[in-house]
């Protein structure tokens, strides 16, 4: 735009005539558009004043000083519209900038709102699958690791270990101490076991005093021997509570696959009947595929139900199949541990 042109224009200078009226006028006027408009009634003012606008005037037979009360009016006219025309892009850009903030302050709560569903639903999956009591792994997310052992185990030949673990005694710091000493005997062992096992391998609490431990990749016997008597003096150290000095043993029964079951319910069942006579022999650990001791009793304590037993009774059979059964599994008598199972 060239404001000098805008005060040589010939005959006199209306408001329709100058550019930037033509500018103000229109609905659609940008934001950008008023600096330029600004600059532009303000050169033609300073046109106005000059020598030449007052020898144009006088040539065309006009009073310089009265055209140049026009142009000045007129100015002030450009400029009334052009305040109004910034106040109203003021108040759109304000109003834009306050939808902004509430804008962003939803996605924020969104967000929020969202980050809290997720971690809701990981506590939730994570109380799902862990006991409440150890917050090691319950009998269902066990099962779940055993199985995908299990298929490793024929795809790669990869040998699998499962530990029965069944705490000797127990009861009887239950009905000494009460219960609440007993679940901190229970989360005092708990955390041992765990602390004892390999990154790879998983313990888990599978009852009232019951746990099960999964070795994978465990390459003979003799290592497997050896790893197990040191869960046995872990659990053994002594351990204190307040003022209660205790000592807690275990019995361990190990059944190996292929070897002892395919299955985890196989497995399973064939590391309780180990336990069972590891427990009975006073032996600390037993593999399943020992041969009996002929003077020993394998049956099953008075009031005691087989891990075996009770997957059955709920519904499970030898190829893992248990739809709605409980995860978690428990003695018959429902004192044979820290806390009242259901």
């Amino acid at each position: 735009m060239n404001p000098t042109n805008n005060a040589h224009a010939v005959g006199p200078v209306t408001k329709a005539a100058t550019p930037a009226s033509a500018s103000l006028a229109a609905s659609d006027l940008a934001f950008g558009d008023i600096d330029t408009l600004f600059h532009a009634i303000q050169d033609r003012i300073a046109a106005a004043a000059g020598d030449a606008f007052s020898a144009r005037c006088v040539a065309q037979g006009e009073d310089p000083a009265a055209r140049m009360r026009v142009v000045v009016l007129e100015c002030a006219a450009e400029l009334g519209h052009l305040r109004a025309t910034m106040a109203t892009e003021v108040g759109h850009r304000r109003l834009l900038e306050r939808t902004v903030d509430e804008l962003q302050c939803e996605l924020a709560n969104v967000r929020a709102e969202l980050a809290g569903t997720k971690v809701a639903e990981r506590v939730a999956r994570h109380q799902a699958l862990h006991d409440g009591l150890t917050l090691l792994p319950n009998a269902e997310y066990f099962r779940t690791r055993v199985d995908n052992a299990l298929v490793r185990v024929r795809q790669r030949e990869q040998p699998v270990a499962l530990l029965f673990l069944d705490l000797d005694g127990f009861k009887a710091i239950n009905d000494t101490h009460g219960h609440a000493t007993g679940d901190a005997v229970l989360r005092i062992l708990a955390a041992r076991l765990a602390g004892g096992i390999r990154a790879e391998d998983v313990v888990s609490r599978v009852g009232g005093d019951e746990f099960a431990c999964l070795l994978v990749g465990v390459q003979s016997r003799a290592q497997l021997s050896r790893l197990v008597c040191q869960m046995l003096d872990s659990v053994a150290s002594p351990l204190t509570i307040g003022p209660i000095g205790l000592s807690v043993r275990t019995s361990i029964g190990i059944a190996m696959s292929p070897a002892d079951g395919t299955t985890s319910v196989a497995l399973m069942k064939n590391a309780d009947a180990a336990m069972y006579r590891a427990k009975r022999q006073k032996r600390g650990y037993v593999f399943f595929d020992e041969p009996d001791d002929a003077a020993s009793d394998d049956s099953a304590p008075e009031g005691y139900s087989s891990v075996f037993d009770r997957l059955t009774l709920n519904g499970f059979d030898d190829q893992g199949d248990a739809p709605g059964a409980p995860s978690v599994l428990h003695r018959a008598s429902p004192t044979h541990g820290a806390e009242a199972q259901p």
